[in-house]
């Protein structure tokens, strides 16, 4: 079920706490220890009257925001966001992290000065940490709500203007021309130049080695690989927060081994899961879990999103000014149209994991 976090603050989920709200000042005596009756009769008369207030019919595609505390980044994604004309036509789901440093009150503000028409608002009653709270929304909207492609984007992933029909069409282009891509996103470590970005539009690139932000599942590509998800959830991130940071070398340690029972040994790519200081976040999990099921995300050549999270869970200023503050979002007319790519080598392709 959603449980208790989801406050969704559009009308058809307010008119339910109101409706809620005067059952129980009415029959407070009587239903006093019966709030669970209260909220089935609610949820039910809601969706009774309300039909069209839920996900879309078809539940195809939906667009899932992460966030915790840095609303100021937050404000810059969602006027990205906000540009590109698919905003307004799909269901968005926020996920806000909760917890004492949480920036709740700020995040929800800005999602509702957008007023996107199909937002939904996951507030986090606790701190479940960035692993836990990407897995979550996940598995809200594969596992429970059924969509087939759900594209995930953080609070510093600023995206294109015209990010979401380019990653819809590449993700259907990759489905008929491409073999074993579960993912694509929008973002690599390649830093182009205006020239070079315009010679490149088409490029893609099969497997990508870097971040996976700004990314587009699919339900099969989740279905393959939630099993490692969840067991890495219920192994090490039992008490939320930075629990990835606090069980590291256990988490590292966990992996190894799923590696060492089929790493191809002379391939750089699989060898490079063995090296000292081996990621522990989600990020890490998607990448072998993508690894083990013979599945890929693929990526742009040309990135379509600039991250700009100098402070963060994986980022400090320093960091950031080092490997991504040369990185410019530049805006490309031809993605609104482009639908045929072309599948090139990393040129940059590293032998070691990042």
């Amino acid at each position: 079920m959603l449980s208790e976090d989801i406050l969704a603050f559009d009308f058809c989920t307010e008119f339910m706490y109101y409706f809620h709200y005067i059952f129980y000042i009415n029959f407070v005596e009587d239903f006093m220890r019966n709030r669970f009756l209260i909220l089935i009769l609610s949820l039910s008369f809601f969706q009774a009257f309300f039909p069209k207030c839920n996900a879309n019919e078809e539940n195809d595609f939906a667009i899932a925001i992460i966030g915790y505390n840095r609303p100021d980044y937050l404000e810059e994604v969602l006027e990205s966001l906000a540009a590109n004309p698919e905003s307004s036509t799909t269901p968005i789901y926020f996920f806000f992290d909760g917890g004492p440093e949480s920036k709740q009150k700020e995040n929800i503000a800005l999602a509702r000065k957008y007023a996107f028409p199909l937002a939904k608002i996951i507030s986090r009653t606790t701190n479940f940490g960035c692993p836990k709270n990407i897995i979550d929304a996940r598995r809200v909207l594969f596992d429970k709500l059924k969509y087939k492609k759900v594209l995930v984007i953080e609070d510093d992933n600023v995206i294109s203007s015209n990010y979401i029909r380019f990653i819809l069409n590449f993700y259907e282009w990759s489905q008929l021309n491409m073999s074993g891509v579960g993912a694509v996103c929008g973002w690599n470590q390649l830093l182009l130049n205006k020239y070079e970005k315009n010679e490149n539009l088409q490029n893609v690139i099969q497997n990508s080695m870097w971040n996976y932000w700004g990314y587009l599942m699919s339900f099969e590509c989740w279905e393959k690989i939630k099993g490692i998800y969840y067991e890495y959830e219920a192994l090490f991130l039992g008490d939320g927060g930075r629990s990835h940071y606090i069980n590291a070398e256990k988490i590292r340690s966990w992996l190894r081994r799923r590696v060492l029972t089929h790493a191809n040994y002379g391939d750089p790519y699989s060898e490079s899961f063995l090296i000292p200081g081996l990621p522990t976040g989600q990020d890490a999990v998607m990448r072998i879990g993508l690894w083990e099921n013979d599945l890929d995300c693929a990526c742009s050549y040309v990135n379509r999103l600039i991250n700009i999270g100098k402070v963060g869970i994986n980022y400090s200023e320093e960091v950031w000014e080092k490997r991504l503050k040369d990185f410019v979002l530049d805006v490309f007319p031809e993605d609104n149209d482009l639908i045929e790519f072309r599948v090139v080598s990393d040129p940059t392709r590293p032998t070691t994991f990042h």
